[in-house]
């Protein structure tokens, strides 16, 4: 509904972040000196006569200025939700008031307009699940009961949150579409398997042999499963595709990869990091103790140079709640029972149950933000607990 001079505000806005590198790549965003784009229908007509314009060769060219690395840096961060209150400021020329409106008397902000965003609070998001699955069960078969269990599944949906969560806003109010992606719980891929054991022989317990072998139950729980969704921050949650100041509001807003990422995933040790070619610090972020951090990415500058925030009028739809996925995982639990006959109404009962008993370490996933290139694919924390492990002893008469 934003047309003037027989072009939408997101085309000409568009055309300024591709003149500024910032469609390339965040880290290419606001390195291009000089950037020369054409004067833009909207801006020209929108900004004609309210005096924003004065002291520059066409209003095109006085909001890269006011916008750009020299002025609130707006554009550089793709926050169309500032940018765009500073032109109303500026006195855009439209028949109407809009949100960002000054209220008179009052300072441009959140708290001097009409509003500092639209938030939508109802239930009106949507999903949809897609699985299919294989189970494989055997009931007291020799005293085996087990279960083995394969899932292939994907999740979709526009987010999933409580609704006292009144202050998290669609990326796009008036488009729920451009948020609609896969969920944060979705898993690819999910194995489990289980089994109770009572072992079969020396079940009267006669003798020193039967006491020791006889009375066993085992019983381990295997998962393992493919990455969920990798969260990738941006600057402005909220700000990219205008609804909200990214202060009184929030959402999930995702990097978005302008080629897809082939890289796979995996752990990558000793990965010190590189400076790109556009001058950015990427993946140098080293453990407390000061050694080289463990990286998701080979190549962590390569990788950073490929995302970038979504850009109002180049994107239509933002990557749910996360462009990639992150690390698989696998644990096993293990309890054991030994049942020890003491005489005939009396037995003893040993226990043993431990979470993780092989102690597998699963990372916990990497830090990704367009603002933080240091930390880029990093990872220096456990995902999960270490081994635990609980002993009993118990007596039946």
């Amino acid at each position: 509904m934003m047309n003037l001079g027989g072009q939408t505000f997101a085309n000409a806005y568009a055309a300024l972040e591709t003149a500024l590198g910032c469609a390339t790549s965040a880290a290419k965003c606001g390195t291009v000196t000089n950037p020369n784009v054409a004067n833009q229908p909207f801006f020209e007509a929108a900004l004609k006569g309210t005096g924003y314009c004065t002291g520059y060769s066409s209003c095109t060219a006085a909001v890269l200025a006011n916008e750009g690395a020299n002025g609130t840096g707006n554009l550089l961060i793709q926050d169309v939700w500032h940018l765009w209150s500073d032109l109303d400021n500026g006195g855009f020329n439209f028949p109407r008031s809009m949100m960002n409106t000054p209220i008179q008397g009052q300072a441009n902000g959140g708290s001097g307009q009409a509003t500092s965003g639209i938030a939508l609070n109802a239930s009106t998001g949507y999903g949809n699940y897609h699985g299919g699955f294989v189970t494989f069960k055997t009931n007291s078969f020799h005293g085996l009961t087990a279960q083995a269990n394969f899932t292939y599944s994907k999740a979709l949906g526009t987010g999933a949150v409580v609704q006292a969560s009144s202050e998290y806003t669609p990326n796009d109010p008036f488009n729920l579409d451009a948020m609609y992606g896969l969920q944060y719980y979705n898993h690819k891929f999910i194995f489990n398997t289980f089994m109770v054991w009572q072992t079969p022989w020396f079940k009267k317990q006669e003798g020193f042999t039967g006491r020791a072998l006889g009375g066993w139950t085992i019983a381990p729980i295997f998962v393992a499963g493919s990455g969920a969704p990798l969260y990738c921050n941006t600057n402005t949650d909220s700000s990219s595709f205008g609804a909200g100041d990214g202060a009184n509001y929030f959402d999930n807003e995702q990097c978005v990869f302008t080629s897809k990422y082939t890289g796979g995933v995996h752990t990558h040790r000793n990965i010190g990091g590189s400076v790109d070619p556009f001058g950015n610090s990427v993946g140098t972020a080293t453990e407390g103790s000061g050694e080289a951090a463990i990286n998701m990415f080979s190549n962590p500058a390569a990788v950073f140079d490929q995302v970038r925030a979504p850009i109002l009028g180049i994107d239509t739809k933002n990557p749910g709640q996360g462009p990639i996925s992150g690390l698989p995982y696998w644990n096993m639990d293990l309890s054991l029972t030994k049942s020890l006959r003491v005489a005939e109404r009396v037995n003893l009962e040993f226990t043993f149950v431990s979470t993780n008993v092989l102690n597998h370490l699963d990372f916990a996933y990497p830090y990704m933000a367009v603002n933080y290139s240091p930390g880029w694919g990093v990872i220096n924390s456990q995902g999960n607990n270490p081994r635990q492990m609980q002993f009993g002893g118990r007596i039946r008469y």
